[in-house]
């Protein structure tokens, strides 16, 4: 058993679409966390599949949606004197599958895989799910806002060899940077490579969670076999609304992916 609050993952390299796609979490929860989601530690948890070879995101479900589910019944008060920074940890591991509770997984596809709880972040880990025939298609991408001539002259520039540098705007409501890929090689013949895109995730470093996420087509221009792109991509397209407190934002594209980084929303005037 750990001693150390966080979350960790276990992802296979490879599974097949027909399943199993397993996903093992561990949750090592402090009393704060612990008691802030009522004992019940995957309130806390979220699991997305960040797809690779084209836009898209999977969030995991944690419970059978067709399950109805009794209120929660409150925690008893700790006992007087109780030190919560002293008070010990628990530990809970959870077992997933991607096909859970009906789904399908109708075709060849790579992802990343993270996974947050109660303001822990797990390691981003590959996954690729085999598909003997044709790949899965695209997941949903919204447009990534145009840019004027003066933004991209302030916004960074692609960087000279593949890969990824963003920022936050000053305000802290944009996430905005420059990307080069590599355009991949369909796996299928009659199949075609994604144009570039972003995948936005946003996690609220919070004992209650939170986790959201969105995919964006970028207008690009191609320099030998390198595609290349800026974006400025506002918070509130991923989220129409995040409470006051700290978050982290991760930035994917393609097989690339760059550094996290953390933001504050400032509490409401």
């Amino acid at each position: 058993m750990s001693n150390t609050p966080g979350i960790t993952i276990k992802v296979p390299e490879k599974a097949p679409s027909s399943g199993p796609i397993p996903l093992q979490v561990t949750m090592v929860a402090d009393m704060q966390a612990y008691t802030a989601n009522n004992g019940i530690l995957d309130t806390a948890l979220d699991l997305a599949l960040i797809r690779r070879d084209g836009p898209g995101l999977k969030f995991i479900s944690k419970l059978d949606p067709n399950v109805w589910m009794e209120p929660e019944t409150p925690l008893p008060p700790a006992p007087p004197g109780t030190d919560p920074d002293n008070a010990g940890f628990i530990n809970e591991t959870r077992e997933f599958d991607v096909l859970d509770y009906g789904a399908e997984h109708d075709g060849a596809a790579e992802y990343y895989v993270l996974a947050s709880f109660a303001g822990w972040i797990s390691q981003v880990a590959p996954l690729a799910v085999e598909d003997k025939s044709h790949s899965l298609p695209p997941g949903d991408a919204l447009p990534a806002p145009p840019l004027t001539f003066e933004e991209k002259v302030r916004i960074i520039d692609p960087p000279d060899t593949p890969g990824m540098a963003v920022q936050i705007s000053d305000g802290e409501t944009h996430i905005e940077g420059g990307l080069r890929v590599i355009k991949k090689t369909p796996k299928f013949p009659g199949e075609q490579a994604a144009d570039p895109f972003v995948t936005i995730i946003i996690v609220r470093l919070a004992p209650a969670g939170g986790m959201w996420g969105g995919s964006f087509s970028v207008d690009f221009d191609i320099k030998g076999k390198d595609s290349i792109a800026q974006f400025s991509i506002p918070f509130a397209a991923v989220s129409l609304h995040l409470e006051p407190g700290k978050y982290c934002v991760f930035v994917f594209s393609g097989d690339e992916s760059a550094d996290p980084l953390d933001f504050q929303v400032p509490d409401h005037d």
